[in-house]
């Protein structure tokens, strides 16, 4: 990976070249600080390879997540964490330990004596995702099965079964029919 130091009016950060998407994505998740600082007229200008689709998703994305203070539960920090990390396919028990900064096993205590799992955890926000996710027409469910961590659609579409009992095209075909059904009895 080729690195590239750049200061502008005396703030400095690194720009990554050649690094996919994923590289700059964990590298800006799982960093100590998060912020940069540029003039507010850069804000007007375009983005080359802009996608509304995906502006819409992360838009979503970052809706169902709130930002809870350090000194939040640990299932609500974990539960931020996991979600910000499964569209990476990164939500590790490591990775999040990493991420609320303690170790894999000091995360497992704090989690059980808080009447938790990570597990359970992973299940709950792949739920909560998997449903706002598939409420939309827009993505296709093999991005859904991406953006919850799935390395494939089949592999969402069995979990999905299992915790729903429909597929998933199923229960966004049924989700229609009662939003729809909602409309129509609304205007009634």
């Amino acid at each position: 990976m080729l690195r590239r130091q750049l200061a502008l009016e005396g703030t400095s950060f690194e720009i990554l070249l050649n690094a996919t998407r994923k590289d700059l994505a964990e590298r800006f998740l799982l960093a100590s600080t998060h912020s940069i600082e540029f003039s507010a007229d850069l804000l007007d200008l375009p983005l080359p390879g802009a996608s509304k689709l995906m502006a819409d998703n992360v838009r979503r994305l970052l809706d169902t997540v709130e930002l809870p203070p350090e000194d939040a539960p640990v299932t609500e920090r974990v539960c931020r964490a996991v979600t910000l990390l499964l569209p990476l396919g990164r939500a590790s028990l490591e990775a999040v330990a990493q991420a609320v900064d303690t170790s894999p096993r000091d995360l497992q205590r704090k989690l059980e004596r808080e009447g938790s799992s990570f597990g359970e955890l992973l299940t709950r926000v792949r739920r909560q995702l998997s449903q706002n996710y598939l409420s939309n027409v827009m993505p296709p469910i093999s991005i859904v099965a991406e953006l919850t961590g799935y390395a494939s659609t089949a592999s969402f579409s069995r979990w999905f079964v299992g915790e729903f009992g429909l597929p998933p095209a199923a229960w966004r075909r049924s989700f229609r029919r009662t939003i729809q059904g909602m409309h129509v009895t609304g205007a009634a």
